[in-house]
């Protein structure tokens, strides 16, 4: 992604509604998804660590790596004072076999040419019975110029991701949607704006929210962080989360 995109996410993850209600969930998750005794004691990879807020946040559950490919990442991240990075390419992780308990990859797969080599790439280096947790964009009717923006690949739907991640050899613990109640508001712009041009056509930028409409909209996703918390799966949603398990064998 281009250095611009990074330094709006470097200014805007900590409070932004959609990076916060993101990290929130997936901090729930983490917990719910690693055995008690293990949190503190985790070794965690983050794969596509962007700017490094998700890894600082992660760092209580235990010992944090970031990786990504892009050098312009990896500068934010040491801004923010991570010292473990990895510059590398999700086709080849310098990492052993067998290294970590716990792997995310949040919004990373839909960046990467080769989805397929990367999972099984997490597979190798995921420990016996480790997780991978991850979070991709939904439904590639929802496609947009915010996913050239981003250079995206592709969107995913539950069905394909499920047959690839089960053919890499991961068990699925959890699989659900997310950003459900915003679902409708979402598809409407992106489905009404399709084929509009204008010069900012393409180009990735946060929308403008007044401090009030950044509030409702994070406590939208912390309602559904409830709901999720307590077993609920949705059906349809702007992404699609997933927890999944190496096999021990």
């Amino acid at each position: 992604m281009n250095v611009e995109i990074y330094e709006q996410m470097y200014l805007s993850e900590k409070d932004n509604w959609w990076f916060k209600g993101r990290r929130e969930l997936i901090t729930d998750m983490v917990v719910r998804a690693c055995k008690p005794s293990w949190c503190g004691a985790l070794k965690i990879l983050d794969v596509g660590c962007g700017t490094g807020l998700n890894s600082k946040a992660f760092e209580e559950f235990g010992e944090v790596y970031g990786v990504d490919i892009s050098e312009d990442a990896l500068k934010f991240c040491r801004l923010r004072g991570n010292s473990t990075i990895i510059r590398a390419n999700t086709g080849y992780l310098p990492i052993k076999n067998n290294s970590f308990d716990l792997l995310l990859a949040l919004d990373l797969l839909e960046h990467v040419e080769d989805d397929i080599g990367a999972i099984k790439e997490f597979f190798r280096i995921l420990k016996p019975n480790g997780t991978l947790i991850l979070t991709v964009p939904a439904f590639m009717f929802l496609w947009s110029d915010h996913d050239i923006a981003l250079h995206h690949k592709r969107r995913y739907n539950k069905g394909s991701l499920v047959k690839v991640l089960k053919s890499s050899g991961y068990s699925i613990e959890r699989l659900t949607c997310w950003n459900f109640f915003l679902f409708p508001v979402v598809a409407f712009i992106r489905l009404f704006s399709r084929g509009q041009k204008d010069e900012e056509s393409g180009r990735y930028r946060l929308p403008d929210l007044s401090n009030i409409g950044n509030t409702i909209l994070l406590w939208v996703l912390r309602v559904e962080k409830a709901a999720i918390s307590r077993g609920y799966n949705f059906p349809i949603g702007v992404s699609i989360i997933c927890i999944c398990r190496k096999s021990e064998d």
